[in-house]
């Protein structure tokens, strides 16, 4: 009976071997000090555990975005050709194909309209023909999710001299306008 068991232990111990790691994908804002009309980026990678295959493509769409925010676009980086489709698809085509263990996908551009936490989230459930990770022999969804406090942008007060400034302004207005009444009797 025991010999049952170390043949299983051991049957499962080979087979968790072979298989493949999912890759992980993640959003990173580029500053955590986002402000009311401020435009910021947000990077998509994907911690890339998929052993001995080269990423071909991928494809993701922007999540419907937060009333808070403007989504105004995104850049690829070089190793991608753009063939996205959509106003909310991002999509790259690499050739020779790329590995590695971190992968930069698509930087996300962002307008801040509104104070509060807002959520930006992409998605890319794998499809064979659009979506997902595109590996040589594999496909995985992309999946991923961030939230964001947006602040108030400070309010400026004018400097000292601006007030003193538009005192003298208007102690010369009065003093010229007193001046001219009393040439004009």
């Amino acid at each position: 009976m025991k010999i049952k068991h170390v043949l299983v232990a051991l049957t499962l111990l080979i087979a968790s071997g072979s298989t493949l790691a999912v890759p992980i994908t993640n959003l990173i804002v580029s500053d955590t000090n986002i402000q009311v009309g401020e435009n910021f980026g947000v990077d998509v990678w994907i911690d890339n555990d998929v052993v001995g295959e080269q990423l071909l493509s991928f494809g993701l769409d922007v999540q419907p975005v937060s009333p808070l925010l403007n989504y105004t676009g995104f850049t690829l980086p070089i190793d991608f050709a753009d063939v996205s489709f959509g106003p909310q698809n991002v999509s790259g085509l690499a050739f020779p194909g790329i590995t590695g263990t971190n992968i930069l996908l698509a930087t996300l551009m962002f307008q801040a309209v509104d104070v509060g936490v807002a959520n930006i989230g992409v998605e890319g459930l794998f499809d064979g023909i659009f979506l997902g990770l595109f590996y040589e022999n594999s496909g995985f969804d992309i999946t991923a999710q961030t939230t964001i406090t947006i602040e108030a942008a400070p309010v400026s007060m004018p400097s000292p001299n601006a007030w003193l400034f538009v005192l003298v302004f208007v102690i010369g207005i009065t003093v010229t306008n007193k001046r001219y009444k009393f040439f004009t009797r």
